[in-house]
């Protein structure tokens, strides 16, 4: 059996966001440039607690998550921004240990959303207060 938590710590949009991701890589500008205008970024850190599980074997943090819009659709947009050192995903972990690391995702402007994590089962989080 394994025990986890994932918990949303921070959430940055639209242009802190991008001011975000210039400081965690400046390759990132060319990214920004990229993405479509219909659509700002949002920066997410996330903290994710191993409890307990194998002793033997690690579990990795999840990647990308997935993001649904107000309405339960699913948002697929083609980007991709580097968080070097910071990054949450793909981590390994042995029980008793946590990381907190960062997840880019691009959205709708101003709207709501839903990020979701499958972990055996999704798992959904809102990114308003």
């Amino acid at each position: 059996d394994v025990k986890a938590k994932l918990s949303v710590l921070e959430v940055l949009k639209g242009k802190e966001a991008e001011a975000k991701l210039l400081e965690f890589e400046s390759y990132n500008k060319e990214a920004i440039k990229k993405l479509d205008s219909n659509y700002e970024l949002n920066v997410i850190k996330l903290k994710f607690v191993y409890e307990k599980g194998d002793e033997d074997e690690p579990l990795k943090t999840p990647y990308r998550p997935k993001v649904f819009d107000a309405k339960g659709k699913e948002v697929k947009v083609d980007f991709y921004a580097n968080v070097p050192k910071k990054k949450f995903s793909d981590i390994e972990l042995y029980p008793g240990s946590d990381h907190e690391g960062y997840v880019v995702v691009a959205v709708p402007k101003g709207g709501d959303y839903l990020i979701s994590y499958d972990l055996g089962k999704p798992v959904f989080f809102s990114t308003t207060k």
